[in-house]
């Protein structure tokens, strides 16, 4: 996983070596992961390579029967050595191409994938300059403002739609209130009343 700054998003590269008959699932599969932004598929044929290495290593196994013929024949030391130095030179050319050969039969029966992930959304956001702060503050300021007086408003109609229904409450409250007050001025009267001879 990198993130080469702070504004990239976070992504990871991965080479994956798939058997070549699981590859078109394997590339469904993938697929079913995310958004596929693009895929490319190349293919390489190495067919004549193939049939080119192995005729070289025809070509240098009958060498080596031949040099091995020769090693045979009684001869000087001087021709033997050089014999058998060509002999080891021949035997590890032939082993050269048949690894060559392996990896290419390697490739054919596996497909090499290139696949790079990248995280929607995470890209972090760079801190903006001072004035444009100030600037996002003042409209967020100035929208605060009218949404609460908007507020005030729609609350001043709901009051006033209501009014009627709030005023004959109240009338009814200062009734009760008030019928109390003179319940209680006249019991207070009673009670402080002189007794009558």
């Amino acid at each position: 996983m990198q993130a080469d700054n702070a504004s990239e998003p976070l992504e990871a590269n991965l080479r994956l070596r798939v058997p070549q008959q699981n590859l078109d699932a394997f590339v469904e599969a993938l697929s079913e992961l995310g958004t596929v932004e693009r895929q490319n598929l190349t293919a390489q044929d190495v067919s004549d390579q193939l049939v080119d290495l192995a005729a070289r290593v025809r070509n240098l196994r009958k060498a080596e029967e031949t040099l091995l013929g020769i090693m045979e024949r009684t001869g000087a030391v001087a021709d033997v050595l050089k014999v058998a130095q060509e002999l080891n030179n021949t035997r590890a050319e032939i082993e050269r191409i048949e690894a060559q050969r392996q990896d290419l039969s390697n490739r054919v029966a596996f497909s090499t994938v290139n696949v790079q992930f990248q995280l929607a959304g995470t890209a972090i956001p760079e801190t903006p300059a001072i004035a444009t702060q100030l600037g996002n503050t003042w409209q967020s300021a100035s929208h605060s403002v009218s949404r609460f007086t908007l507020g005030l408003l729609k609350l001043s109609l709901w009051l006033l739609v209501y009014s009627p229904y709030w005023l004959a409450i109240a009338a009814i409250v200062w009734l009760i209130l008030r019928s109390r007050s003179r319940r209680s001025t006249r019991a207070r009267a009673v009670e402080t009343l002189p007794p009558q001879p």
